[in-house]
């Protein structure tokens, strides 16, 4: 019969086995915010434009952006409550185009895009309505919504690249292309109007020379003419770095 030393050893062997498992056991990285357009509403009165969160409409705990993202005016923030409601009032946009973000302990989400649901008599309160980009079947974005430029020395530069793949049956017609706000260390390389031939590639370049060692992001704005007008938009983010 083993002695009771034995039985002292192998229970130490089990332990010191499960504290090997344990420490090998990898943490669930955290995931960023999301956004459900499904659980948004809009109100547009009093000339702004108030855009309310059901329960569920954004990770509990965010902060929410919203941009007109074709006018001037600024973002409205909101503080997220923990069961996914908020309130944001923004300032109308020209296009009716809202661009929304969230954050979360350093996380961005994916971008969405809403806009106002039309009334008879103009926009009417209800559901947001998601913004679908002109020629979708067949106008290919590359990256969207989002660019990276990733770390970048402070005075250095690095190059960003929007491919515009025109798949449709006819030339796509760009009359505009700028950067929202322009003053946080991207540039826009490519001018309009021009022309993006049935069946070719036109790539919109950018660069990000940050300033000062911090994250930003500024909003690319591509306005289609023809027979599906509208705005493209892809956020461009950077990290300045000593």
């Amino acid at each position: 019969m083993a002695s009771s030393s034995t039985h002292r050893y192998f229970a130490l062997l089990a332990v010191a086995a499960l504290g090997v498992l344990a420490s090998c056991v990898v943490s669930p990285q955290p995931l960023p915010p999301s956004i459900d357009v499904s659980k948004l509403t809009i109100d547009p009165t009093s000339g702004t434009i108030r855009i309310h969160g059901n329960a569920r409409a954004v990770t509990g705990g965010a902060t929410l952006s919203a941009l007109p993202a074709t006018g001037t005016g600024a973002a409205a923030q909101a503080a997220v409550a923990a069961d996914g409601t908020f309130d944001a009032v923004v300032a109308p946009d020209p296009a009716n185009v809202y661009r929304l973000e969230a954050s979360l302990n350093g996380l961005l989400s994916e971008p969405v895009d809403i806009s106002v649901p039309n009334g008879f008599n103009g926009f009417k309160a209800g559901p947001a309505a998601p913004v679908t980009p002109p020629y979708a079947s067949c106008l290919r974005v590359q990256p969207s919504p989002v660019a990276v430029a990733g770390d970048v020395h402070v005075g250095a530069t690095a190059p960003i690249a929007i491919e515009l793949e025109n798949g449709c049956t006819q030339d796509l017609a760009v009359d505009d292309a700028h950067l929202r706000d322009g003053g946080v260390g991207f540039g826009l390389d490519t001018a309009a109007p021009l022309t993006i031939p049935m069946g070719q590639t036109h790539a919109v370049s950018l660069h990000f020379t940050p300033g000062a060692t911090s994250s930003v992001e500024d909003l690319l704005v591509v306005h289609f003419t023809g027979t599906d007008p509208g705005f493209v938009l892809v956020t461009v983010r950077g990290t300045g770095i000593p």
